[in-house]
């Protein structure tokens, strides 16, 4: 026989102040684990990158184009044995994540808490501009355990240094992120839980479990995960251009956000307007 317990629990959401910079990279070669590419800005940040980049974190249109690993992307005049040369010379717009001033591994950034809810109200809001992405997670933090500043041992002679390449964050990665989220809240609850299940952690204190999420990512999805568990209902924005899912709270809630309530009040106040200005005319 089952039985259902409440149980108390306290969910943290500490995430680390990072730096995110507008820059642009360019693929350079293949390497052993993945692309190699050139940052071309900003001036003091441009150079080889140094860790190899899964092709899967690239954005779908320059996956779609790439050559097999093992081939050059620009083979000097060797046509078919590489992606198109367009996507090889182009300079590809990224965030390129760093650490803050005087912080390094034994110096971490501080950790900022953060409301996972305005977090995610503000993802989904977010617009499609690299600049307005800047804003959002120098304002927020760290975005996921891949975009963060990668550690790497160079050896220069017989003498060795430990520097760092700055993590990268492309915009459309983020933008289909977006989309996911979206699609998730107006989803199958369950399906929803069952790929992306709550854990917790013990401790000797009140609560006794714990939950924490030390990225905006993972504090977004938990989100969702407790508001599907609290089988809260989820609308969608009446605003015609808007259509974002959002958490109906209180009865007869329609629009996700003041803002859109009032573009839509707006909107019908002007047209009212040309209609009774049009009836006066005909009159």
């Amino acid at each position: 026989m089952a039985h259902r317990i409440q149980l108390p629990v306290e969910f943290e959401f500490e995430v680390e102040q990072t730096s995110y910079v507008l820059g642009t990279i360019r693929l350079r070669k293949w390497a052993a684990y993945g692309l190699r590419v050139d940052i071309i800005a900003p001036q003091e940040l441009a150079g080889e990158y140094g860790i190899p980049v899964s092709p899967v974190y690239f954005p779908s249109s320059v996956k779609e184009q790439l050559a097999a690993p093992g081939r050059s992307l620009n083979p000097a005049g060797k046509p078919g044995r590489a992606l198109n040369l367009d996507v090889a010379k182009r300079d590809i717009e990224v965030l390129l994540c760093v650490y803050p001033d005087g912080c390094d591994l034994e110096h971490p950034p501080k950790k900022k808490v953060i409301d996972a809810w305005q977090l995610r109200h503000d993802f989904l809001h977010l617009k499609h501009s690299m600049a307005a992405l800047s804003e959002f997670l120098n304002y927020y933090g760290r975005w996921s355990r891949l975009t963060y500043p990668y550690p790497e041992l160079r050896r220069q002679g017989r003498t060795s240094s430990l520097s760092f390449s700055p993590g990268l964050l492309f915009g459309e990665e983020m933008w289909e992120q977006q989309t996911e989220i979206k699609d998730s809240l107006r989803g199958d609850r369950g399906e929803w839980l069952q790929k992306h299940p709550l854990g917790f952690g013990s401790r000797s204190k009140f609560p006794y479990f714990v939950h924490t999420d030390s990225t905006c990512l993972g504090a977004i999805q938990t989100s969702i995960g407790i508001d599907f568990l609290r089988r809260v209902p989820f609308r969608i924005c009446k605003r015609s251009d808007c259509g974002i899912p959002f958490p109906a709270d209180r009865k007869g809630k329609q629009y996700c956000s003041q803002y859109c309530a009032h573009i839509v009040s707006v909107r019908r106040s002007r047209a009212q307007l040309r209609k009774k200005a049009g009836m006066d005319q005909k009159g």
